[in-house]
């Protein structure tokens, strides 16, 4: 026993030691807490949705108010439209209206719905049924009274004056009456499945499980065998170490992209969508987090040390990507850190590759973001990189 507390004591005293690993470990409790409360701050509130009011009518535009004030709702309101507006502006649904402007005539709502949106397209579609059912009502109810009051009106001209005098008026009761149809589909032609929301993203985060860990333990595990120390007095510029183990790992990283999508494709059958863009979208992943991981084994001087910070940027991948839950219930201060992270950037576009068969337009925006990620995290590390074994 006094054996095992004493090597017990040696190993905390020695991590205890290296300041830079304790104080990654007692943070992340304290970031993640705060990021995960930032995340699910509030209800889903602030939902793009564009509406398009193809035929002006008087319950239309009664729709139109109903949406206008429902809690959680952002519209915008648009003489025409069609589902293609999904991906455009960032708007988690398209509400087509086709109301008849004559009475008695009905009409229907369509709403495309954004299969990426997840619980913000759950909420945005209870808040417009809500509002379809109350406009549905009102038109249902309106046309009873015509049709009751034309009704009774006929039966006291037929009658004595006397004999209509003493009818009983005609009082309505609750009733069941569709007037409105409405019908939600998603904005995409894809078969899609409940996985498919899933796996873009975790294909993302799996190469920056795999690759974060052997890229950020690369210069740190040289340092401890002394690799690292022979390579320091050869002619090699510090630009040629980092670019040479970047070159490395990026093949290490683009076979776990290529097996992974391979096997979520041939077990799975997730949906795929332009193949050469989500091959792009993969090597400049693979790049980002490559470079990202060489950065931090730049900046640690153990292995454990290394690992950690690894792990620590891994956790917040998963937080800030948006797989957990939307950006519409999150706190300001959680979507301004998103900006500043490009693990949301690689998510969003791999989801709208393979969900909503996005094209080049719809996309560049986010691999722009990540070139610009993944050329700072290089220059980082080769400015970061220290020659020698200390």
């Amino acid at each position: 026993m006094k054996n095992i507390v004493a090597v017990a004591k040696y190993q905390l005293v020695r991590m205890a030691r290296d300041w830079r690993l304790m104080v990654m470990i007692l943070s992340q409790p304290i970031v993640i807490a705060v990021v995960v409360g930032f995340m699910a701050y509030q209800e889903p509130d602030g939902m793009k949705i564009a509406v398009a009011n193809t035929i002006q009518s008087k319950y239309s535009q009664k729709l139109v108010d109903e949406l206008r004030e429902s809690d959680g709702l952002n519209l915008t309101e648009l003489k025409e439209g069609g589902k293609e507006l999904v991906l455009k502006n960032g708007y988690r649904a398209v509400v087509i209206i086709d109301v008849s402007p004559f009475e008695n005539s009905g009409g229907s709502v369509k709403v495309y719905s954004d299969p990426v949106g997840g619980i913000a397209s759950l909420a945005a579609k209870e808040a417009i049924s809500k509002a379809v059912s109350t406009v549905a009502r009102d038109m249902a109810k309106e046309q009873l009274e015509v049709d009751v009051n034309s009704f009774d009106a006929k039966m006291r001209q037929n009658l004595p004056s006397n004999i209509a005098a003493m009818l009983p008026q005609v009082e309505l009761d609750d009733f069941k009456q569709t007037e409105l149809s409405l019908g939600f589909y998603d904005a995409t032609d894809f078969d899609l499945q409940h996985f498919d929301y899933y796996a873009s993203a975790i294909m993302v985060l799996l190469v920056f499980l795999v690759v974060l860990n052997t890229a950020g333990i690369s210069i740190t595990s040289d340092r401890e065998k002394g690799t690292f120390e022979r390579l320091s007095v050869t002619p090699f510029t510090k630009t040629d170490i980092i670019m040479g183990n970047a070159l490395s790992q990026f093949v290490i990283g683009l076979s776990v992209i290529i097996i992974g999508m391979l096997t979520l494709k041939l077990v799975f059958a997730i949906s795929i969508g332009s193949f050469w863009l989500l091959s792009l979208l993969s090597v400049i992943c693979v790049a980002c987090a490559v470079n990202l991981g060489l950065l931090i084994s730049a900046i640690t001087k153990t292995v454990v040390e290394s690992v950690e910070l690894a792990m620590y940027a891994f956790f917040m991948a998963v937080l800030t990507c948006g797989i957990i839950t939307p950006s519409e219930t999150a706190h300001g201060a959680y979507l301004f850190l998103k900006k500043y992270l490009p693990f949301s950037y690689a998510v969003t576009a791999s989801r709208e590759i393979n969900m909503m068969n996005a094209n080049w337009q719809d996309i560049a925006s986010d691999i722009y973001v990540l070139i610009v990620f993944t050329v700072i995290f290089m220059i980082s590390a080769i400015w970061a990189l220290r020659r020698g074994t200390k």
